[in-house]
């Protein structure tokens, strides 16, 4: 009986010392970390502190990087096609011509294109803020002119000579050269022309502020619409 203690002893024993012996292995691994020794692992160490340590954002050139960009957007926009059309445009300007000119744009740009009015141009006869025509005819009209073409278009151009003062194309001078139309009135027979377009009968002319049936009577046979 007493010899089985003893085995038991010696037992427990060299359990207690395995047991002991693996904890102070473990404790030992965890203070000293696992170090490179090959000289791969040193190589592959050094890439990454490179990696991470050399590559900045001061290595990006950020100008070159704009310069590039700015570059592309130019050439998108010089690859942009605009459409024209044709315009004739005589009379009071500097040099009068065919030209092409974007559609949207606006009767002030084609008279600037055509080298803007001359000294004599009745340039509160016309409005700069009409739309351009495809295909059309624009007179710039001289002071003094009772009648001008505007806008028309070359194949339907009228070239009748009247002695009637056309309502829908006569100049404010035009317009005063009738009886009982003053300063006030032909300006705003001008204003309603601009604003709702042309005559279509003369007795629209009641429709236009200052000018009653009296007026129209006395001019009717005088004019033309």
């Amino acid at each position: 009986m007493l010899k089985k203690c003893e085995e038991y002893k010696e037992i427990i024993f060299c359990i207690l010392v395995i047991f002991f012996v693996a904890v102070i292995s473990i404790h030992q691994d965890s203070k000293f970390p696992i170090e490179y020794k090959s000289d791969t692992d040193i190589h592959d160490a050094n890439i990454v502190e490179v990696s991470t340590t050399h590559v900045t954002v001061e290595d990006v050139n950020a100008e070159e990087l704009f310069n590039e960009q700015t570059n592309l957007v130019q050439i998108d926009l010089h690859s942009i096609e605009v459409d024209k059309v044709a315009v004739y445009i005589c009379g009071e300007v500097n040099n009068p011509d065919v030209y092409q000119i974007e559609e949207h744009k606006l009767l002030y740009d084609l008279v600037h294109l055509a080298g803007g009015f001359t000294e004599d141009a009745d340039k509160n006869s016309i409005n700069l803020a009409q739309k351009i025509s495809p295909n059309s005819k624009v007179v710039i009209p001289k002071i003094g002119d009772i009648t001008y073409i505007e806008y028309a278009d070359v194949d339907s151009v009228n070239y009748e000579k009247s002695d009637k003062i056309n309502i829908n194309t006569a100049t404010k001078n035009g317009l005063m050269e009738l009886p009982g139309i003053g300063d006030v009135k032909a300006d705003a027979i001008i204003k309603y022309r601009e604003e709702n377009g042309t005559f279509k009968s003369i007795d629209e002319l009641a429709n236009v502020s200052g000018i009653g049936q009296g007026t129209i009577t006395n001019i009717k046979d005088l004019i033309i619409h």
